[in-house]
């Protein structure tokens, strides 16, 4: 550069910068107040969080109560009641170390007690919870002072500390004295959430609103850990069953989000809703939709011909069949989003109808009956069971569908009672429970490596150990071939442009802290 150009350069570089900086809109501050109407498209099922495993209870009663421990963006571990946790050495002893000045919103703080009574409320016979099983092998509970809480164990099972910071069902840490004060049954819901309770008229709304004393852990918002600010005074989620029903409340501003937008109806929000300030977002879940295979009913307990099944189906027609496409395939229990997950689990079966043919005449298959056990109540579903037949047709498999009633579905696949059976499943951040299902269609009994396998990691939180563990479980099941996963299941969920600060969590959970109206 030459000398005494300099200042004229640096002159007209700052004015620049200085017209840049003066002409890009700041990034609008958050607002507080107004009232977030969201419609669901179901009711809750109940508003004490331990008798119901019903995901949208989770979801709704979330923002009221809050866990022990909870999970991160990436379905980590992450602290929220309790600040930090301690593991002995042998595994037998988990002491949490609880925040001060945690208060419910009756305005008593929360204490080691609360904690205590809960998880020994939940493990009573009385209460009907979801997943009591997960905390069985919890030996006492002991209140080392106000602040500190120590689980003693049976045996070694470090997936408990997930089970605490479950999606659904919600393993809210509820209040001793009010749970007692309104007879052991709760009626009017006590947390320590960024929002308290109003009210619930069944089929009509639940109305929370704002707790004022409410104070945010540090640190950013991450899964449900960090920074909970309640920007909005209140919310009110609105059962809207049916999807047009649905969509025309969106539009005409009735509602300013809807957390499930219909598959076949995204391109008409993408093309024409846009225009009317309409934002649409899609992210792909740890959800799955699979078909479990009994490894011990006739037929389908013989090897070659569940692996000519894994070679006759094409994912990517059962992927349109059942989500419109609006999903990612994907071949194992253990998620693309999973903490857990490596490139391993992608490894599966590619379509060869040669090769399935091949295999049914080295079974002995003779064209005998083979059930698809499916319900209506969830369209996805019945989309799987038709595609499934469809291809296992076409290779020469006699398939017919057995369409049942969702409640006896459910018991069929806990009663071991069935062939083939179509079921799918929200996200499970550890891959130990969900391999639990392997003990629904007799793989455990067949290959009790399985088994193994689940009780090693449940013993550890060592990453690689875990992770070397799952790629072998997935191994396991390309070996033996217990179920066929199809894919990650997308959300697409809409809202109102003025609607700021809110995004899609892959997990399936709805989170409004953080969440404003622009005025």
């Amino acid at each position: 550069m030459k000398k005494g150009t300099y200042p004229v350069f640096l002159a007209l570089l700052i004015a620049s910068v200085i017209l840049a900086v003066s002409s890009t809109p700041l990034a609008a501050a958050p607002q507080r107040g107004g009232t977030l109407n969201i419609g669901i498209n179901t009711d809750i099922t109940a508003i004490d969080p331990h008798t119901t495993t019903a995901a949208i209870t989770a979801s709704v009663m979330g923002h009221v109560y809050e866990r022990l421990i909870g999970l991160g963006e990436n379905l980590e571990l992450v602290p929220v009641l309790a600040e930090r946790w301690e593991i002995s050495d042998d595994n037998l002893q988990i002491t949490f170390y609880l925040r001060k000045g945690k208060l419910f919103h009756n305005g008593q703080e929360m204490t080691a007690d609360d904690v205590k009574f809960t998880f020994d409320r939940i493990r009573t016979p009385e209460i009907k919870f979801g997943r009591k099983k997960d905390f069985a092998d919890i030996d006492r509970i002991e209140v080392v002072d106000k602040y500190t809480v120590r689980f003693y164990m049976k045996k070694s099972n470090l997936s408990m500390l997930y089970s605490m910071a479950y999606l659904s069902p919600l393993v809210a840490v509820v209040c001793e004295d009010e749970v007692e004060k309104q007879g052991e049954k709760m009626t009017n819901p006590i947390g320590t959430g960024p929002y308290k309770f109003v009210e619930w008229k069944p089929d009509r709304h639940i109305l929370l609103e704002r707790f004022e004393k409410y104070v945010p852990q540090p640190g950013p918002k991450n899964g449900f850990g960090g920074e909970r600010v309640a920007y909005l005074d209140k919310l009110k989620f609105i059962p809207i069953t049916e999807e047009s029903a649905a969509t025309m409340a969106l539009l005409n501003k009735e509602v300013d989000l809807l957390v499930y937008v219909p598959f076949g109806m995204v391109e008409q929000f993408k093309n024409n809703y846009a225009k009317k300030g309409i934002v649409l977002e899609e992210k792909t879940s740890p959800n799955w939709g699979e078909i479990q295979i009994h490894m011990q009913k006739p037929v389908v307990e013989n090897l070659k011909f569940r692996q000519a099944m894994a070679y006759a189906i094409d994912r990517d027609i059962v992927l349109q069949a059942a989500l419109k496409g609006h999903g990612t395939p994907h071949s194992s229990w253990v998620a693309r989003k999973n903490a857990y997950y490596t490139p391993f689990h992608d490894k599966w079966y590619e379509k060869d109808t040669a090769k399935a043919k091949k295999l049914l005449k080295e079974a002995g298959y003779n064209g005998e009956e083979v059930n698809i056990s499916v319900s209506k109540k969830y369209p996805m579903h019945f989309g799987i069971a038709v595609a499934v037949q469809s291809e296992l047709q076409a290779v020469g498999i006699n398939a017919k569908l057995k369409v049942m009633e969702w409640a006896n579905l459910i018991k069929a696949m806990y009663g071991n009672d069935f062939e083939i059976l179509i079921c799918s499943h929200t996200a499970r951040p550890d891959p130990v429970t969900a391999y639990f299902y392997m003990k629904l269609n007799g793989m455990e009994e067949k290959y009790p490596r399985m088994a193994q396998i689940k009780e090693e990691a449940a013993g550890t939180l060592d990453t690689q150990k875990r992770i070397a563990l799952f790629e072998e479980a997935h191994q396991m099941c390309i070996d033996t071939v217990p179920s066929y996963v199809f894919y990650n299941q997308n959300i697409v969920q809409a809202w109102q442009d003025n609607v700021k600060g809110y995004t899609i969590w892959e997990a399936g959970m709805q989170r409004y802290w953080g969440v404003w109206k622009e005025k």
